[in-house]
């Protein structure tokens, strides 16, 4: 008997059939790969990593400075001294801020025209004060307005001239009292600017008080203020516009060591005060 042969063995498949199906498979998937590939680019193409300037770099000073000046809170003030570090200041319609300042300013501004003594300016700030006497504050910017035409100024003057006649008086002197009762043409804020002015001119110690009070304080005894100097200033308007005052100024020591500067006239123009004295009086 003739021996069969395996089933498998009668179906036989052509090489070049089994060969060009192999290279489909490779074909197909080499096709799929590439579509991953093309897929996976298109992805981190249209999706980059989200960078800015500020991820990879510093800010500029421009940056910050803008940055500051958009949080940054504004002050209206009068400027009555430049000390060249910083100014002596007045702050104008401020709630908060009811007594004067110190302020430091860039020095691109303080090298400026805009930083004068009786101007009135606008600065902007952050908001930072330095808790001392005067308080002290530090300006990124500032705008001068104009010219203030307060009797402060006229005053300063005055106190420099009474100050430097007879200096005699001024001498081995533990503190200065200043009596400002008699001014009816300064804000508080003004008088305490003058007394802290009295300060630098004699280098002591300054305070208000009057007459009466320091007798109490038994300071002044039969007449004589022994250790220290007793400043009187009166003044008042004679016009409605504050451009025309008579005022008058003493410095005392004792009843025969005093010296006055009496029914002076003070006039404002062109932006700065100037005045006549009355008459002159030593005791």
């Amino acid at each position: 008997m003739k021996q069969q042969e395996p089933k498998w063995k009668k179906k036989k498949i052509s090489y070049p059939i089994f060969f060009l199906l192999f290279l489909l498979f490779i074909a197909f998937f080499y096709f799929l790969y590439d579509q991953m590939v093309k897929s996976t680019a298109a992805i981190c193409y249209t999706n980059p990593p989200q960078t800015t300037t500020a991820d990879i770099s510093p800010k500029t000073s421009t940056q910050s400075e803008t940055a500051s000046k958009e949080g940054a809170y504004q002050m209206d003030l009068l400027i009555v001294k430049d000390y060249k570090t910083s100014l002596f200041v007045l702050p104008l319609k401020n709630e908060e801020y009811q007594t004067p300042l110190l302020v430091t300013v860039p020095d691109s501004f303080a090298k400026q025209s805009i930083v004068k003594e009786g101007k009135i300016a606008t600065i902007s700030w952050n908001g930072n004060v330095l808790e001392t006497y005067p308080a002290k504050i530090s300006a990124m910017t500032i705008e001068r307005k104009k010219a203030s035409t307060s009797p402060l100024f006229l005053y300063e003057k005055a106190l420099e001239e009474l100050i430097d006649t007879d200096k005699g008086l001024n001498t081995s002197i533990t503190q200065a009292v200043f009596c400002l009762d008699g001014i009816t043409n300064l804000t508080v804020m003004e008088k305490e600017a003058l007394v802290y002015l009295g300060s630098d001119l004699l280098d002591v110690p300054v305070r208000q008080g009057t007459f009466k009070q320091l007798e109490d304080e038994n300071l002044i005894q039969n007449g004589t203020f022994t250790n220290d100097i007793y400043i009187e200033i009166t003044g008042e308007n004679l016009n409605p516009s504050g451009k025309k005052v008579t005022f008058s100024m003493e410095k005392y020591r004792s009843g025969d060591g005093a010296y006055f500067l009496l029914d002076c006239i003070g006039n404002y123009k062109k932006g700065t005060w100037s005045y006549t004295i009355g008459s002159h009086a030593i005791s």
